[in-house]
């Protein structure tokens, strides 16, 4: 016996969007993404504190928190994601979801995310024309930034990040981003020993 799946869109996504969670749509499929840990759930803030502390200084573009984005039949939700002020309309953000790919996305692995699936993802988003796609480990601490699947650097604790064309004037020690408030960045708090 052969059983045979729906394949769900945007529409469909759209009639639970108000549901508790997480979703995304790949490939016709309903993926719930869990909520975040508060160790993933703190680097997230940082994560969006300074680049949106960028966007408030250059008024280069705005900064987003698990909102979507449209790739084609898939929706797709980064951690955090920046737009560039020249693309978002005139009359303002859309109800729904952005119908492009960020300029920037941000995903910060948690220990359940799937190798295969957050590369497939990266890949995905700069096929759409994403034009930096930051990974960020809390466990090995460093921020991998995709410009292309070729053009790869990673940046460790002692390094600082910058921003290149794409965020021009962007600059943030990477430690910053996993530092707790009150403590120093450079000391790893319990969880990322």
């Amino acid at each position: 016996m052969s059983v045979t799946k729906t394949r769900m869109t945007i529409d469909d996504l759209m009639k639970i969007a108000d549901r508790p969670g997480k979703r995304e749509l790949v490939d016709g499929e309903i993926i719930e993404m869990g909520i975040a840990k508060p160790r993933q759930g703190r680097i997230v803030g940082n994560v969006f504190a300074e680049l949106k502390q960028w966007a408030k200084t250059t008024g280069r573009g705005e900064v987003y928190v698990e909102t979507g984005f449209r790739i084609g039949e898939n929706l797709r939700v980064p951690d955090v994601a920046v737009v560039a002020v020249e693309r978002i309309p005139e009359e303002g953000e859309p109800d729904q979801y952005w119908p492009f790919a960020p300029d920037v996305a941000v995903e910060v692995i948690s220990p359940t995310d799937d190798y295969e699936a957050v590369l497939a993802k990266t890949k995905e988003y700069l096929q759409a024309g994403t034009r930096q796609v930051w990974l960020i480990s809390p466990t090995a601490r460093t921020v991998t930034v995709y410009r292309s699947l070729t053009d790869v650097r990673v940046f460790g604790p002692d390094d600082e990040l910058q921003g290149g064309e794409e965020l021009a004037g962007f600059r943030c020690p990477v430690a910053d981003l996993f530092a707790m408030a009150g403590r120093s960045a450079s000391r790893p708090t319990p969880h990322d020993t």
